[in-house]
Parts: C-alpha cells; sequence; structure tokens
C-alpha cells in the first residue's frame, strides 16, 4: 500500500496510518507479544502487551516521519527529506494539505511530479508544512500513542522490566535522530 500511495497527495490520514500500522506498528506489537508468550502470562497482559508494542510502533514511525522534517543530515544520520525525495507522503504533510490552498497543492503535487526533487522543493514544500501546523501536530499523534501504550503497562506492577518498556516509551518521544 505504501508504494501504491507514493506521490499521492490524496492520501488520507486513514492510509497513512493503515501503512505504519502494518509496516511498524505490527512488527512491535508482535516483539511485545512474543515477550508475553514465552512468559506465559495471562491473556488479558498478553493483549495488553501487544497493544504496547502497537502503540510504540505507530509512535515511533509518526516520529520518524516528523524528525524527517525537522532534522539535519548530521543528527538524523541519514538524508533530511529523504521520505520527501521518495515521495512518501507522511502525517506532516498530509495533515498541512487539509486546509493548503489550491496554489500550495499545486506546488507540492509539482514537486512530487519531479523525477528528481531538489533543497528548494524541499523547503517549499516544509514551508507549506508549518504554516499549517503539520509539525505540530505529527508531534501530538506521537505522544498520544506514548500515552496509550503507557497505559497498556498499568496492567503491570513495578519491576525493572516495566520501567525498561517505559524507558522506551520515553526515548521515543524525545528522541532526535
Amino acid at each position: 500500500m505504501e508504494l501504491l500511495k507514493t506521490s499521492d497527495i490524496n492520501t488520507t490520514e486513514h492510509d497513512y496510518f493503515e501503512v505504519i500500522a502494518n509496516k511498524t506498528a505490527v512488527l512491535l506489537a508482535a516483539a511485545c507479544e512474543m515477550g508475553a508468550i514465552l512468559g506465559e502470562v495471562e491473556p488479558e497482559r498478553r493483549s495488553a502487551l501487544d497493544q504496547f508494542g502497537h502503540h510504540i510502533g505507530m509512535a515511533f514511525q509518526v516520529k520518524d516521519d516528523l524528525l524527517d522534517y525537522v532534522s539535519t543530515d548530521s543528527t538524523l544520520g541519514k538524508n533530511a527529506g529523504l521520505d520527501f525525495k521518495e515521495g512518501k507522503v507522511t502525517l506532516p504533510l498530509i495533515h498541512a494539505l487539509k486546509s493548503a490552498t489550491d496554489r500550495e497543492r499545486e506546488l507540492i503535487a509539482a514537486a512530487f511530479k519531479k523525477t528528481r526533487t531538489n533543497k528548494k522543493d524541499f523547503e517549499s514544500v516544509k514551508r507549506v508544512i508549518k504554516k499549517y501546523g503539520g509539525l505540530e501536530y505529527t508531534a501530538t499523534v506521537s505522544g498520544d500513542h506514548i500515552d496509550k501504550a503507557r497505559g497498556f503497562l498499568e496492567l503491570f506492577p513495578s519491576s525493572p522490566y516495566k520501567d525498561a518498556l517505559l524507558e522506551l516509551a520515553n526515548y521515543i518521544v524525545t528522541r532526535e535522530a
């Protein structure tokens, strides 16, 4: 589905969330649930760990898509704007496109139609994203998933393992690369 949506500025939030749920969240959910299976915990806690992993995965991917627009090459460890260059329509852009003018939408569509985008194209799209609060919105969505993930850990008593999972959640919120 991600490939089908490449450079499609009509990608909806629902489409985006479906892609990242099936790409990143399912992997982390499975890893967390596997721990519950191996630990032979009761179904309620097993489900809680699955949901923790799902929301951590969603938050991680949303944050990663945000960092693609706000980080520099050196802090990100890869080229900033790589998702844009690859034609990935991610949450910061999807949110901005909801409010963008026809002219701004045309500018973005034209950038995505190019076989090779440049820094000027990226900066133009980034300005539209900033103008309509796409970065702030994306950070909020990531934080909401972290809050949901933490909530699923309330079923578990304090332990070094729970602390490690909470630390993972904190890392996702604060990571800059």
